[in-house]
């Protein structure tokens, strides 16, 4: 479909040069937006870009174009005629994929058309539509949990078994964590014993909250541990990137559009740091209340040196 609308942006000399070539909807496209209207995160210039650092969307970016770049790559490959190979430029790739990711869902009927966003991100409107909310219900933080390569196998095939291979959650604006990415961290912290134990639970579990609802107090500290890390290391990195109110060669309105994104997602954390303090609290207290001693490494290290000095 990118390329048929490719197709109708050459010039028609081109385009004659194409044996069978049936280009019909050439009214429909001469009313599609330009290239130079286009606001989308891969329109932004080289130093709009860096405005993104820091963020999701900075590395969601590049691996869009990556990947629209490489289409692009195998669809010049396949075409024989010289003309049309140099006419079929990336910049006009972009602009197709772009428009097909604008409109995937229109259908063309002879009336005016109109599109529906449906409930999305910040993050989501401005990398695929150009445009954010300034106080958007829908806005949500991704947050993709990464396995470590020395990950066993058992435990791949663990989060297959349970459906929690699923890695990339939404935070909501509450800051409250999904539990299912609490479920995943339980595994990837778990000692042996621990794991082995919840493998066993998972052979007659009808669900994961069965088999890894909770797996031992000790555990729960250590993923809200974990977690907490997750979350500073992130606003700390968002927090880095903070936009000025002018600079130069950047375009006003793309200015303003990242500014209100990265204060969504500021948001989002802050409040997902206030959310895993307020647990971490409960959870020890709760610990305390089943006769659990826990004893931290700098607590150790306190004990340790008041031996010393008795």
């Amino acid at each position: 479909m990118a390329l048929y609308l490719c197709l109708h942006a050459l010039p028609s000399a081109i385009t004659k040069r194409v044996d069978g070539l049936d280009l019909r909807h050439h009214v429909y496209v001469e009313h599609l937006p330009s290239r130079d209207s286009m606001r989308t995160t891969l329109y932004f210039s080289a130093v709009e870009r860096e405005l993104l650092r820091g963020s999701n969307l900075h590395g969601a970016t590049e691996e869009r174009e990556a990947g629209w770049r490489q289409e692009w790559g195998e669809v010049v490959s396949w075409t024989t005629d010289e003309e049309v190979r140099k006419e079929l430029t990336f910049d006009l790739w972009l602009w197709a994929c772009t428009i097909l990711s604008l409109y995937r869902h229109v259908r063309i009927s002879g009336e005016q058309v109109f599109n529906t966003y449906g409930a999305k991100s910040n993050e989501e409107l401005l990398l695929g539509y150009g445009f954010v909310l300034p106080s958007n219900p829908a806005d949500f933080l991704a947050l993709k949990l990464s396995l470590p390569p020395s990950a066993p196998a058992c435990l791949l095939d663990l989060l297959s078994k349970l459906k929690l291979d699923q890695l990339r959650h939404h935070v909501p604006q509450s800051g409250e964590i999904p539990p299912e990415l609490l479920a995943q961290m339980r595994l990837l912290v778990a000692q042996p014993d621990e794991l082995d134990a919840v493998i066993e639970r998972a052979s007659a579990a009808a669900s994961w909250q069965e088999a890894v609802g909770f797996v031992s107090w000790e555990n729960e500290l250590d993923v809200l541990d974990a977690l907490e890390g997750m979350l500073v290391s992130k606003l700390q990195a968002l927090q880095q990137g903070a936009v000025a109110d002018k600079l130069d060669g950047v375009r006003p309105e793309v200015l303003e559009m990242v500014q209100i994104y990265r204060q969504g997602q500021t948001k989002i954390l802050q409040a997902a740091v206030t959310w895993r303090q307020t647990v971490f609290e409960q959870t020890m207290d709760k610990a305390e209340e089943a006769g659990v001693s826990i004893v931290y490494e700098d607590d150790m290290e306190d004990i340790d040196e008041e031996d010393e000095e008795e």
